[in-house]
């Protein structure tokens, strides 16, 4: 909609935020009654609730248990994605009593000629990110991923997200569609392109993003300062100085925010990054002060102490926030790794043991959970691991557990590795073999 000239005033009033016209009339605006009002395209009786564009169109969803919000992305309905991807699906929103496996029939004997599924082709790659891959399948995500954000007909803000993800995947494609979008009209791409950039090697990463500095949008500005700051101690007098008028910027940018936690937490992190550890402690310190419920403010703090050698100073925060934050799995689980490394893995198990409790969908909790247990309590250990596989399906957590359980001559290594013989090169299992049997 957006990409076609659509924009926040045609459907509402600028100064109240209401709408314009009545809730059955907005589309008509741009889309005619005769097509789109009409039962042979919206397929339910007239003047019922699936005949009105906004409730396919425009899904609701209530945030906070009180705030029904519409969603904007003015999406085609598409229950076979629900159905593969666990998406949303917004047929089911009224026919509660129906599955995606119903709607996406529906759908498709509705409307045999849609190409909407070709059209969303980006909702899988997107979706591939959060999955267990090999190495082939990721290399495979980072091309369509770069293929989508160099494809004009995309909309731009897809085309950003594209860019955006390329920060947890990449090969030479990503880093070429990179360096193309910093120079792209649209902000919005720019934007994607700093946030995919956010893992490549300091000397590449500067060459790309350094000439956005002086980009005539702020927020491409400042956000490239602070992508770039992370470098600060490997940078020249020279690149500093260039660096220095947009990361003055982001700092006011933040103090405008001085009423929140995480507008102190940034203005800290900067001066982590600057070496000027005192006042990113002082800084932290006052953003803990102002919203004792922001966590991140906690770890943080915790990880400058860490970084400075002052442990259980590291430690004493986690324990604050984690009594102001009971429902945050993060406190604990950094409160884990803070034990770990004083050499304490008896209450490091039992901080972890509570990150797995609140998050128990995260693998890598139960990962580490898995590791803390070795000495003292192994079977619990082979328990967590193989959670931690469950909900990964990750190689590298069946490996590790598979490690263990040789290295313990437990009874139940050969039928460990008999579930990883499938998943990782045969030297591996040769290896771990030859160590069971001495």
């Amino acid at each position: 909609m957006y990409k076609n000239g659509v924009v926040c005033s045609d459907c509402h009033n600028p100064h109240t935020a209401e709408l314009k016209l009545p809730i059955e009339t907005l589309c008509l605006q741009c889309h005619q009654a005769d097509n789109y009002a009409s039962t042979k395209h919206h397929k339910h009786s007239d003047n019922s609730t699936g005949a009105q564009c906004v409730n396919c169109h425009m899904p609701e969803s209530t945030y906070m248990e009180i705030d029904a919000r519409r969603d904007h992305g003015f999406h085609i309905p598409t229950p076979n994605l629900a159905k593969q991807l666990g998406t949303p699906d917004t047929c089911l929103s009224c026919h509660k009593d129906k599955d995606s496996q119903w709607s996406a029939d529906k759908v498709n004997s509705w409307y045999l000629e849609s190409f909407v599924s070709e059209e969303k082709d980006f909702v899988r790659v997107f979706s591939a990110i959060n999955l267990t891959l090999n190495e082939k399948q990721l290399q495979g995500v980072a091309s369509e991923l770069s293929r989508i954000a160099q494809t004009p007909s995309y909309a731009g803000i897809i085309r950003a997200s594209a860019l955006s993800k390329m920060a947890s995947v990449s090969n030479t494609n990503t880093i070429i569609a990179i360096a193309r979008a910093v120079k792209n009209p649209d902000e919005n791409i720019r934007l994607g392109a700093i946030e995919g950039a956010q893992t490549m090697r300091g000397a590449e990463k500067w060459r790309v993003l350094s000439p956005l500095l002086s980009d005539k949008v702020l927020a491409v500005r400042i956000s490239t300062a602070f992508s770039l700051t992370s470098m600060w101690q490997d940078l020249t007098i020279n690149q500093r100085t260039q660096l220095t008028p947009a990361l003055n910027e982001y700092l006011t940018s933040q103090k405008f925010n001085s009423d929140r936690s995480f507008a102190h937490s940034n203005i800290g992190i900067v001066a982590a990054y600057q070496g000027d550890f005192k006042h990113a402690i002082a800084t932290f310190t006052e953003g803990i002060r102002i919203e004792a419920n922001f966590a991140q403010t906690y770890l943080n703090l915790s990880q400058v102490y860490y970084q400075q050698g002052q442990h259980q100073e590291s430690i004493a925060i986690l324990q604050q926030g984690k009594k102001a934050n009971p429902d945050d799995a993060s406190l604990p689980y950094n409160l884990g790794l803070a034990y770990i490394r004083i050499k304490d893995k008896t209450k490091a198990a039992e901080e972890l043991a509570i990150a797995t409790q609140l998050a128990p969908q995260n693998s890598h909790y139960f990962y580490v959970y898995g590791l803390s247990l070795e000495k003292n309590k192994p079977s619990v250990a082979y328990e967590a691991l193989y959670q931690a596989y469950r909900l990964s399906n990750s190689p590298q957590h069946l490996y590790a557990l598979c490690d263990m359980q040789v290295r313990h001559k437990s009874p139940l290594a050969q039928q460990c590795l008999k579930k990883l013989t499938p998943l990782v090169p045969k030297n591996v299992i040769q290896t771990l073999e030859q160590q069971l049997k001495y």
